[in-house]
């Protein structure tokens, strides 16, 4: 159902949200060309970390330095059923799910009020990542239940 103007529609409730002050923050994230949950992780991350407060900062650098100390003990058992010679350590990385910036998601979106998030363009992940990605959008909305969510796809 391409080009029957989906990414306009969800564009427009968002502004409407906004003009209402329906929420305390919108979160639009394009996803095309995006083809795993880590992508999301990555972006929805960013765009977080961009309006915590001080405070806020400093919990999530101490989160970040005992995830750290815990990745740290268990690096060898991270790669043991991986050929290093058919795929890199990087592309492991890649496809094995960020649950520790999941978790700082998670944190800083518990921080908030009403959250909307619009993820617009998912058809790769639900093509290439399903499994991640169901898990990854459960686990923000079981344990933020303040925050909505909206998904385009052009499947």
């Amino acid at each position: 159902m391409a080009g029957i103007g989906k990414t306009s529609i969800v564009k427009h409730v968002a502004i409407l949200c906004q003009e209402r002050n329906a929420f305390d923050g919108i979160i639009y994230l394009s996803l095309e060309e995006k083809h795993y949950a880590n992508d999301l992780i990555a972006m929805l991350y960013h765009n977080l970390k961009l309006g915590l407060s001080t405070n806020e900062l400093k919990e999530l650098n101490n989160m970040t330095i005992k995830q750290e100390e815990y990745l740290g003990r268990r690096e060898s058992k991270k790669y043991k059923n991986i050929k290093e010679e058919d795929e890199s350590k990087e592309f492991a990385k890649q496809i094995e799910l960020n649950k520790q910036d999941l978790e700082k998601i998670i944190f800083c979106l518990q921080k908030k009020e009403a959250i909307l998030l619009i993820l617009d363009g998912v058809q790769d992940f639900l093509a290439r990542d399903k499994a991640d990605f169901k898990y990854t959008l459960h686990q923000i909305l079981s344990r933020c239940t303040q925050v909505k969510i909206i998904t385009t796809s052009k499947r």
